[in-house]
This record gives C-alpha cells, sequence and structure tokens, in this order.
C-alpha cells in the first residue's frame, strides 16, 4: 500500500500541469495578505475630513459640467457641513462620529433623539433647503424632486394630512390638494431649522469625550433604577410573563450600567470599540425590549400563537432555544466589553484577516482537489494505462484507494501548508495584533477565555472536510465516466449552487426535520464555525435586537438552532465514504 501511494505521489508532482496548479497556488497564498492590506487601504482606510470635502467640491463641480445645477448644489452643501468641522478645528471623532452618522447615538438625552434628522450634515442640509424655498433661489417643484427632499419631508409631514408625491400634493385618499404651506409657515419652518442647526452647532462644538461616556453612564443608571422599580412592582402583582420581562430588563440594563461606568472610568476617547459596541447595545436594546418574547402557557398559545406553529411542543423548543441563544450573545457582549476582548469582526482583527484568509485559500486548495481526483482515475483510461493497472497482482480496492489516498493527502497537506504560511506572512504584514489573543465562548452558561488557536484550528478543519463531498463525487464520477473534464465539471457547477441549496434546505428543515440527516444543509460547512453567540453579537452591533435575532428568525440563528456542527461534521464525512465506497465497488468490476 505505501509502494502504491508513493508511486501515484511521484506520478502527481512530475506532471507539469500539478506543477503550475502548485505555483499559482503558492503566488496566490503569498499575495493574500498583501490583497488584505491593499482592499483595507483603498476600501477601508481612514479620510480625512479635507479628503471628503475635496470629494464633495469634485462631485459639485461634476454635476455643473453636466448642467444639474441644484445637484451640483447639494455636494456644495455637503462640503458646507463639513467645513464646519474643519474651520473649527474639532477633533478627528468627532467628525467620524458626528458628521454622517447617528448624533442620538451619543447624547442620550437630547432633542436629536426626538428628531428625524440623526446627523450634523442631516440639519445643515434642512436648513439650506428651507433657506432656497424663503429665497426663491429654487422653487418648491425642483426641491421636492431633489436630494433635499427628505430634509424638508419631517416638517412637511408634522400636519399629518397629506404628502407629496409625484410633483403634487395629495390628501391621503389621493385626492390631489393645493399646497398646504403659505410662505409664512415656510419661513417659519426655516426659522426653526436654523434655530435647531444652531443648537446642534454648538453641541458639537462643546462636548467631549468624558462628558459624554458619564453621561452614558448616568443614563444606563437611570435605565437600570427604572427596571429595578419595575421588577419590585410586577413581583408585587404581575403576571408570570410581566416578571420574566421584568427580570430581563433589569438583568441586561443592570450589565449595560456596569459596561459605561467600566468604560467612563477607563477611556478619554470615543475611538474605543467598547464606545460604540456599549452605545449599540443600549441603543438596540432599548429600542426592542418591549418585544421580549416568553415561553407562555398552552392556553395562551392557541389563543395567540398557534398559527405560527405546528404544535404547542414545538414553540416551546423553538422559543426556548432562541432565549438561550440571545442570553448567550448578550452575556459575552458583557464579558468582552469589562474585559476588553473584542469579539471577532467587532473591532479590527488581525486573527479575523488570517482565518478569512486561511478559509480563501482552502477554496482555491478544493479546486486542485477537484481537479486532481477527477483526473487521477480517468487519466488511466485516456492514457490507455488502464489495462496494465488492471492486470497487476496488487489488489484494486488497494490501487484505487492509494489513489484516493494520494488526493486526500494533497489536500489536508495543502491546508496546512497554507495555514502556516499565512500565519507567517500575516505578522510579517499586520504584526501581531490579536493573533494570539484569546476567543470568548459560551459554554455550560459561562462565558470563558480559551486560546485563539483553537478556533483557528476548528477554521482550518471545517475548511478541510467541508469539500470531502466534492472530491468524492469528483472521484466517483471519474471512476465511473473516465472521462476526467466532466467529471470536475460536474462537481464545480455542483460546488457553485451548493450555498444556494444549503440556504432552502435551512428554511424548509423545520417544516421537514429529516433533513438535517441529509447533507443538504451542510454543503457550506465552513458556516458553523459561527456560535449563536456569535449571531446575536452581530445583530447587537448592528443594532438590530428584535424577535429574528432572538428566536431563529434569521438564517444564521436557522444555522445554529437547527443543526450542530458535530452533526454536520458526521453527516459530511459519513456521505463522502458513501460516494468513496460506490467508486470502489464500480472500480472492482471494472472489465480489463
Amino acid at each position: 500500500m505505501k509502494g502504491l501511494l508513493k508511486n501515484e505521489i511521484l506520478k502527481v508532482v512530475s506532471q507539469k500541469g500539478y506543477k503550475i496548479l502548485l505555483v499559482i497556488f503558492a503566488i496566490y497564498v503569498i499575495l493574500l495578505p498583501i490583497f488584505n492590506i491593499i482592499g483595507d487601504t483603498i476600501l477601508g482606510g481612514e479620510q480625512s475630513a479635507e479628503d471628503y470635502y475635496e470629494s464633495y467640491l469634485e462631485s459639485a463641480e461634476f454635476y455643473e459640467e453636466m448642467e444639474y445645477a441644484l445637484d451640483a448644489q447639494y455636494y456644495r452643501d455637503c462640503a458646507g457641513a463639513l467645513s464646519f468641522f474643519i474651520d473649527n478645528n474639532l477633533e478627528d471623532w468627532k467628525y467620524e462620529r458626528m458628521f454622517n452618522e447617528d448624533m442620538g447615538a451619543i447624547f442620550p438625552d437630547s432633542f436629536i433623539e426626538e428628531s428625524e434628522m440623526s446627523s450634523y450634515c442631516d440639519f445643515y442640509l434642512r436648513a439650506r433647503a428651507f433657506e432656497y424655498l424663503v429665497g426663491g433661489k429654487y422653487d418648491a417643484e425642483q426641491l421636492y424632486n431633489s436630494s433635499y427632499y427628505y430634509y424638508l419631508s419631517e416638517y412637511f409631514y408634522s400636519e399629518g394630512n397629506y404628502y407629496y408625491y409625484d410633483r403634487e400634493w395629495l390628501d391621503y385618499a389621493g385626492n390631489p390638494i393645493e399646497c398646504p404651506h403659505t410662505s409664512e409657515d415656510i419661513a417659519k419652518m426655516k426659522k426653526n431649522a436654523l434655530e435647531e442647526l444652531e443648537t446642534v452647532s454648538g453641541l458639537v462644538i462643546s462636548c467631549n469625550a468624558k462628558e459624554i461616556l458619564n453621561d452614558y453612564a448616568e443614563y444606563a443608571t437611570g435605565l437600570r433604577e427604572s427596571a429595578e422599580h419595575n421588577l419590585k412592582v410586577k413581583k408585587n402583582g404581575g403576571t408570570e410573563t410581566e416578571i420574566y420581562i421584568a427580570e430581563r430588563n433589569f438583568d441586561i440594563y443592570k450589565m449595560a450600567e456596569e459596561m459605561f461606568i467600566l468604560i467612563s472610568r477607563e477611556c478619554d476617547s470615543l475611538d474605543d470599540w467598547r464606545v460604540g459596541f456599549s452605545i449599540s447595545f443600549l441603543q438596540a436594546y432599548s429600542v426592542h425590549s418591549s418585544y421580549t418574547d416568553v415561553v407562555v402557557s398552552k392556553e395562551e398559545y392557541i389563543r395567540e400563537l398557534s398559527y405560527m406553529y405546528e404544535s404547542y411542543e414545538e414553540y416551546v423548543e423553538t422559543t426556548t432555544q432562541g432565549i438561550a441563544d440571545a442570553e448567550a450573545g448578550i452575556k459575552v457582549a458583557h464579558y468582552a466589553v469589562m474585559n476588553n476582548i473584542p469579539p471577532e469582526g467587532i473591532d479590527t482583527s488581525t486573527k479575523q484577516n488570517l482565518r478569512d484568509n486561511i478559509i480563501s485559500a482552502a477554496d482555491f486548495v478544493m479546486i486542485f482537489s477537484v481537479v486532481l481526483s477527477g483526473t487521477i482515475v480517468a487519466s488511466e483510461f485516456s492514457s490507455g494505462t488502464a489495462r496494465l493497472l488492471l492486470i497487476r497482482p496488487k489488489k484494486r480496492w488497494k490501487i484505487l484507494l492509494s489513489k484516493l489516498s494520494c488526493v486526500l493527502l494533497f489536500h489536508v497537506t495543502l491546508i496546512g501548508a497554507a495555514s502556516i504560511l499565512l500565519t507567517g506572512l500575516g505578522i510579517v504584514f499586520d504584526g501581531v495584533g490579536d493573533v494570539f489573543a484569546n476567543d470568548l465562548f459560551y459554554i455550560n452558561q459561562n462565558v470563558i477565555e480559551l486560546p485563539s488557536i483553537i478556533k483557528t484550528l476548528g477554521v482550518i478543519t471545517l475548511a478541510t472536510i467541508q469539500a470531502l463531498p466534492i472530491i468524492s463525487l469528483s472521484f466517483l464520477l471519474s471512476v465511473l465516466t473516465k472521462k476526467s473534464v466532466l467529471s470536475f465539471v460536474i462537481s464545480f457547477v455542483i460546488n457553485g449552487a451548493s450555498s444556494i441549496v444549503q440556504t432552502i434546505a435551512l428554511i424548509l428543515i423545520t417544516e421537514a426535520p429529516l433533513l438535517k440527516f441529509t447533507i443538504l444543509p451542510y454543503l457550506k460547512l465552513i458556516d458553523f464555525r459561527f456560535t449563536s453567540s456569535d449571531l446575536v453579537i452581530d445583530e447587537i452591533a448592528g443594532e438590530y435586537f428584535s424577535l429574528d435575532m432572538l428566536f431563529g428568525g434569521s438564517l444564521g440563528s436557522l444555522l445554529t438552532s437547527q443543526t450542530n456542527v458535530w452533526l454536520a461534521i458526521a453527516i459530511v464525512l459519513i456521505h463522502s465514504c458513501i460516494l468513496c465506497a460506490i467508486a470502489l465497488q464500480h472500480f472492482k468490476k471494472q472489465q480489463i
């Protein structure tokens, strides 16, 4: 067997085509970290306020050349809003956080939270739009059908009985009406808009990071105290559901308070990852806390929720799992902030770049492995050496197994070599960073830290195993058809559709539970590197603390709640073995 395997390896490394593929692969792996640097520079590199200012002016000049005067004016106004930060020599974090983002997230108790306008740029553009209306530079129809319309709409909709559509005012029945605003109305709106802009300008100039963080600490304390009072009230006369929700609100607001007290003590800038993440944590839960679900009695289920589930037992299982997933993510998020350990994907992460590069390299290795598995048998028939191979005294199963072992050996070796090379190159180009920083896991209802090598090895393992069904299929087709091109072309087509198939299978798995014992939900095994807490943290960072996140509405939640990684690995390996067994059985019966 060893001799057969050695001969197969020598055959592969001696072929020019495979040598070229290996060289291309090596170049690709070496270039991956460089591509990251270029991508970060072009797409993710920080630009100064002056850079954006020049960009807006260039856009304005472009539209002037195109004779789109209002579009040109819009970009000049964007530049004008930005010049406020440049002229006042404001700190970079103010420009980054306030110019074109949600200022309501920075000033938790300000009027900005109650306004449709969210950034300094919004307030500035609305004030300018009203100046144009009053001054007559542009007429109402021009402004209503331009980018300025959004900034006017909040005021125009305040009376609530009409709306503007397709160049005319309509009542709620859709009947055309005269413009409901007099010149005096619009002049008043302009005055209000300018006053709000002045207030916002004063806030931006006068605030400092420490004061904002202290305000948030006080704000979070107020939320915790209110939740604590509500919990006491509910315990003295509320229903079981009301008590559960009150307990949940209190626990989460208590965590938020601890997070903000810590960062207000340790941080002097809003650039720290903990600041933005903690604000997202608080904003997300504050917005959606009223939607917290709970396992209700069977009577309540029948009365209110039975249309959503097949049975009460399914409802209890789904809801219980959703609550457990949400609590896991919340506790990991709290632990991360309290111990200054950024969850993967939240902050700039060298270990995440490494893992992403390993996955990319593994995808390339799969191409090599599928081509090799598709040709290693078929080429014997196309070259005429199959007859000599089959009449040898060696048992056929050993011959075929040696070829399959050769393919798998190259597959595993190339992924391992790429992982080691990428680790070294990543450290050279990006520095050590957090490559060796611990990862956070939620195990047995506790948040624990484990060395990053564990998750990295997990990614390597999943990326390696993920390709086995496609490699096995290509190997089987090579034996059955004796045509190498056909075998790996069919395999690549099936692999290309694997993401769509997996998505459909995960969606249908609640209706057809037996799908979880087929390979369909596991075609992209690498997706199982995400745990339920990872998905919740991703939702918190995006401020989407919703029922979809809590109770399995998203595809990612289905992936973690309806299946598990160990079952996924087992199913993939079993299906791969079945395909190889079929290939072996057919090869044993092959006529000379």
